[in-house]
């Protein structure tokens, strides 16, 4: 069987205990994580349904602005 050159030193590095995260692990995912949240939020929330109402009134000025349903005459 072949060893190889590394294996011993690498299978003894020290590790972290077992469920410990490594010191700087939470900021490196928690900035970028809360940034994507931010972005997504003003994507899906404000953005997108601005254009498409944009691209609604544009497409169909008459239905997109609404209507007032009527009984007999009256609203």
């Amino acid at each position: 069987m072949t060893e190889l050159p590394g294996a011993i030193f690498d299978a003894a590095a020290p590790r972290p205990r077992r469920g410990e995260v490594p010191a700087g692990t939470g900021k490196s995912v928690l900035r970028p994580a809360i940034v994507l949240l931010l972005l997504m939020t003003a994507l899906t929330g404000i953005i997108y349904p601005l254009v498409i109402t944009g691209i609604a009134q544009v497409l169909f000025p008459a239905q997109a602005g609404g209507s007032v349903i009527t009984r007999g005459g009256k609203p």
